[in-house]
């Protein structure tokens, strides 16, 4: 979240389209924010989606072998993470 307000405030063009949007369907400070309301928010979703494209969460992806296998001549054991 962090990460995603950062990128908003140092891009004030989107940051306007996105309370722009949020201001449409949220338009009371004490809007209560409900789920069918967030499945309606396009642009915020892209917001979302574009901060972890560029700041993700996770540096890689955790793989766990299901059976012995070898790969490039090297012995890999059943159940190692790489």
């Amino acid at each position: 979240m962090a990460a995603n307000l950062y990128y908003l405030a140092t891009n004030q063009e989107k940051q306007d389209k996105l309370r722009e949007e949020m201001r449409q369907y949220l338009p009371k400070k004490d809007s209560p924010v409900t789920k069918e309301i967030l499945s309606e928010v396009p642009y915020l979703k892209a917001t979302i989606k574009e901060t972890l494209r560029m700041a993700p969460i996770a540096v890689g992806n955790l793989r766990t072998t299901i059976q012995d296998m070898v790969l490039s001549g090297y012995q890999i054991p059943k159940g190692v993470s790489t």
